[in-house]
């Protein structure tokens, strides 16, 4: 539907096993571990970086011809304390850097960052990232490149929408992940169009990290039928294929296609509507073990309203588990004083299960000068990877307020909760709270400062502990080469 339209805008092409084998060499060569070569390293990488953090400031603010660079440069003394585990003092330097230009006919983005970090017994260089993007255009066509590498700790990946209960627990481990995307848009302005990507990815893990190594590949396409201005017509279709470096040898092959519609009934209703079919097959050993298929459906009805939208909505997924289906009534409000409400109630029906009720709200509003306040709660129903049902649950809180022209203050609260469905496996739920001071020391230069604490519990029993405490300068350097 739409949310997926507004993502295929980039896409990239990736080298293959020699691209990730190359990367993962750089990353993982021996290095010195004095501090001289962290400082001294940090000057050389501050040198010679064009990649960045800030290179998504610079795409939403459109320079013209003229290229646009930034780099960013802190320096923190770090303190952890887990229970059970050990105590760490850490000095390390975040370095980040990008550039940005765009013509009428090209866009090109070179983004990067890394850690130079002195402890006793840990590698200098840490969580490196690179990603490169390029795209080339006309008013009908564009084709589009994007190739990226990362490496970093699993317990700092962010948690998306789908988090299982080992995403909570994860608190070891590294993942090394290239990604390579290319992508085709034809027919933009023209009454009949297509949209092509092709993906490649590969993820390794180690350092004692319990999810296995994967490569993965698909070819995704729709061609685009523009009957009417009201009127916009689709077909679909998906190939993709996961190897698993598991004991099995583990294949899944994902084969889909259908078709989709959008309407706009009048000025104020519209209407997407997709149709299609999904087979999974699962091969272990080379020998077919399982074929999971079915028929995949959504709709959504959308009208909008004087101060925001009301909408429904009903899909249906094909897990290896079974069908899924989700109905989902949504309500978007702009209020008085500007603040933003978005509530949903629905529910979710497995097969072969009993359905699950799900809702939210998100409400976010500036309740002072220079304070804001946010706080949104989300329970959700889902499969995870292992084919198991179970209902998330989210809850988050957060206040910003400028204490002086100079400084701010931050607060955060979130809850992170995995049930076990079937009331057989573990509930899981992880709690964190973080507050942060900032204060400009120069008009360039910024004081940094920073406590969280996160505590695990599993059935109700806390089964781990974290302390931080970080404090740092940051600088920020923007300019046009």
């Amino acid at each position: 539907m739409t949310d997926r339209d507004q993502t295929r805008a980039t896409a990239a092409f990736q080298g293959m096993s020699d691209c990730a084998s190359g990367f993962r060499a750089w990353a993982g060569r021996p290095r010195a571990t004095c501090l001289t070569c962290l400082v001294g390293g940090g000057a050389l990488t501050a040198a010679l970086l064009l990649p960045g953090t800030a290179l998504a400031q610079a795409v939403g603010d459109p320079p013209g011809d003229a290229p646009v660079a930034y780099v960013d440069i802190g320096t923190y003394l770090r303190y952890e304390d887990n229970d059970p585990g050990d105590e760490e003092h850490v000095l390390e330097t975040r370095l980040g850097a990008g550039y940005f230009l765009a013509t009428a006919g090209q866009r090109l983005s070179f983004e990067g960052a890394l850690v130079l970090q002195a402890q006793e017994n840990e590698p200098v260089l840490t969580d490196p990232s690179v990603t490169l993007s390029y795209a080339a255009f006309t008013r009908a066509t564009e084709i589009s490149v994007d190739l990226s590498y990362s490496a970093l700790d699993l317990a700092d990946r962010e948690l998306d929408e789908d988090f299982d209960a080992e995403d909570l627990t994860e608190d070891g481990g590294r993942r090394e992940r290239v990604t390579a995307r290319v992508g085709l848009v034809t027919g933009r302005t023209a009454p009949f169009g297509t949209e092509t990507e092709l993906t490649w990815r590969d993820d390794s893990f180690s350092d004692g990290a319990i999810e296995d190594d994967e490569t993965f590949i698909s070819l995704d396409t729709t061609l685009r039928f523009t009957l009417d201005p009201r009127i916009n017509l689709r077909a679909t279709g998906l190939l993709s294929r996961a190897d698993t470096d598991d004991a099995a040898g583990t294949v899944d092959t994902v084969h889909s296609y259908g078709l989709g519609a959008d309407l706009l009934i009048d000025r104020l209703w519209t209407a997407n509507i997709d149709i299609g079919y999904r087979e999974t097959e699962t091969e272990e050993g080379g020998v077919l073990t399982r074929v999971v298929e079915g028929t995949t459906a959504s709709f959504l009805l959308t009208r909008e309203m004087r101060a925001g939208s009301l909408s429904f909505s009903a899909t249906r997924d094909i897990a290896t588990t079974g069908f899924e289906d989700t109905f989902r009534l949504r309500r978007v409000m702009t209020l008085a004083g500007g603040a933003e409400l978005d509530m949903f109630l629905g529910a979710v029906i497995f097969e072969g299960a009993d359905p699950i009720a799900i809702y939210g709200a998100s409400y976010a509003n500036d309740i002072l000068p220079g304070s804001r306040f946010s706080l949104s709660f989300d329970r959700s129903g889902g499969v995870t990877d292992d084919d198991e049902n179970v209902i998330r649950t989210s809850l988050s809180a957060g206040l910003t307020h400028n204490l002086t022209e100079s400084s701010s203050l931050a607060v955060d609260a979130s809850l992170s909760q995995v049930e076990d469905a079937s009331l057989t496996g573990t509930d899981t739920a992880r709690v964190d709270l973080s507050l942060a001071y900032r204060y400009a020391l120069t008009e360039d230069w910024t004081l940094a400062a920073r406590a969280t604490r996160g505590v695990l519990f599993e059935d109700g029993t806390e089964e781990e502990r974290s302390t931080t405490l970080s404090l740092g300068i940051e600088r920020r350097f923007s300019f046009r080469p």
